[in-house]
């Protein structure tokens, strides 16, 4: 995964999170192709991801429901989901397809 301690990696992985609420993986990538090379490292697995915790944050919110509740749902242990969360790691296909899953699911609450 890339470098936490880059300045600007870390203010492309803000504006993503920020960005994924409202804008898919075709147009955040555009936007990134702005910002020079830095772009080549993030994966779209890793945009991906960034942008289904997003969405999966704020149906969370909006359902007034607990994480536990979520992993009740979904097949992804609490620790492994933390990491996800906290976007220290990408999630695998499998994993980001039961969080896609669970958006399509509850798309009203976004």
């Amino acid at each position: 995964m890339y470098d936490e301690n880059d300045y600007i990696m870390k203010q492309i992985k803000s504006m993503v999170r920020g960005l994924g609420k409202f804008m898919g993986l075709e147009q955040i990538k555009e936007l990134l192709q702005l910002s020079g090379d830095q772009q080549g490292d993030i994966t779209d697995l890793e945009l991906e991801t960034i942008i289904a915790i997003s969405k999966m944050e704020i149906i969370l919110a909006n359902k007034d429901v607990s994480l536990d509740s979520l992993l009740d749902e979904i097949e992804i242990n609490q620790e492994r989901m933390k990491m996800l969360m906290n976007h220290e790691t990408a999630a695998t296909q499998e994993e980001l397809d039961q969080l896609n899953n669970y958006i399509q699911d509850n798309q009203s609450h976004l």
